[in-house]
């Protein structure tokens, strides 16, 4: 009798354990669940804050570019949009990724740690460019400035000292006449620069013989490091490089900055490298632009001068040509 319970009571202790594994398991596979539904939730929020950022990061630029431009052609900003232009500036544009530097840039800004100066720089310069607006309310249609002749051009003046020479007279001046039709996101760049005195004490520091002078990197290390990133789209080249034609010099696509050169011939493989003339030297090309000092040819490092500014050329080469002052002539 004893031995018939015991075989009918086992089935049912089988089935309580039974029971007991399967809750068990249930129990474990919710917390699993649980644990993955909140990595994937945390996953999830990171590409959606990876996605903003991207959006942030564009949609400033494009905020950026379209002020900028306004103001560069006389309007005055609105209210609404003056008021973007603030938020961006305090509070996101300084925030943006710095990344429009070349390899030599980004090698020498590792070096000397200076990521978050540059974002300072540019939140400085972004700032300076909403002092800049000052005459008309910002409106869909482009409105001529007075000082922009027939066809969209303005002449400045360079004024330039420490030239090669065979007397005592080392100064000189030049004047430079811009297109807008040539190269528009140039032209308007270059206003920009003059604009601001961005020229002044700028040296020539790479000045080859029959080829070109190249100048346009600040001696201010602080000016020089919030231009760095403020690159400009590329203009198709409609004129070719003929002598005293001024070019912005280039890097590779879309990468155009502050430096410009003039060519002492005609240099016309650079037509195919997508370098795009912006202006033409009209007065002072043989008794100025020609005489500029060739001694230190391209020997002076561009990252030192981004880096360490007049300081580093005055220093190392001390008979470099340099502008003295650039002005509109109206």
């Amino acid at each position: 009798l004893m031995r018939s319970q015991g075989r009918r009571g086992r089935p049912a202790i089988q089935y309580a354990g039974c029971f007991v594994a399967a809750v068990l398991v249930l129990w474990l596979g919710s917390w699993v669940y649980m644990g993955i539904r909140v990595m994937a939730g945390h996953a999830q929020r990171a590409v959606i804050a990876r996605a903003q950022g991207t959006v942030l990061h564009h949609a400033a630029v494009k905020v950026t570019e379209h002020v900028t431009k306004s103001v560069l052609r006389g309007h005055k900003l609105s209210t609404h949009v003056k008021g973007h232009l603030l938020d961006w500036t305090s509070d996101d544009l300084a925030q943006l990724p710095h990344t429009s530097l070349s390899p030599l840039e980004m090698e020498e800004q590792d070096k000397t740690k200076g990521f978050g100066k540059v974002q300072a720089a540019q939140q400085d310069l972004s700032k300076r460019l909403h002092n800049l607006t000052t005459t008309r309310e910002l409106e869909g249609q482009h409105q001529t400035r007075k000082d922009v002749g027939a066809g969209g051009t303005f002449d400045v003046v360079f004024g330039v000292s420490h030239l090669k020479t065979d007397d005592a007279t080392s100064t000189g001046r030049f004047v430079v006449r811009f297109h807008h039709d040539w190269a528009p996101r140039g032209f308007d760049r270059v206003r920009q620069l003059v604009d601001s005195k961005f020229f002044n004490n700028v040296r020539f520091f790479r000045v080859l013989p029959n080829f070109m002078a190249q100048f346009g990197i600040s001696g201010d290390v602080k000016e020089a490091s919030s231009w760095r990133g403020m690159t400009i789209q590329d203009d198709p080249v409609k004129e070719s490089n003929r002598r005293a034609y001024v070019t912005f010099a280039t890097s590779g696509k879309n990468s155009r900055t502050t430096q410009l050169f003039i060519n002492f011939k005609h240099n016309q493989f650079l037509d195919g490298q997508g370098c795009s003339p912006v202006g033409e030297v009209i007065e002072g090309m043989n008794e100025v632009v020609d005489r500029i000092n060739p001694e230190y040819k391209e020997m002076p490092n561009q990252a030192k001068i981004q880096s360490e500014g007049n300081s580093y050329l005055e220093m190392k080469f001390p008979h470099l040509s340099y502008i003295t002052e650039a002005h509109i002539r109206t």
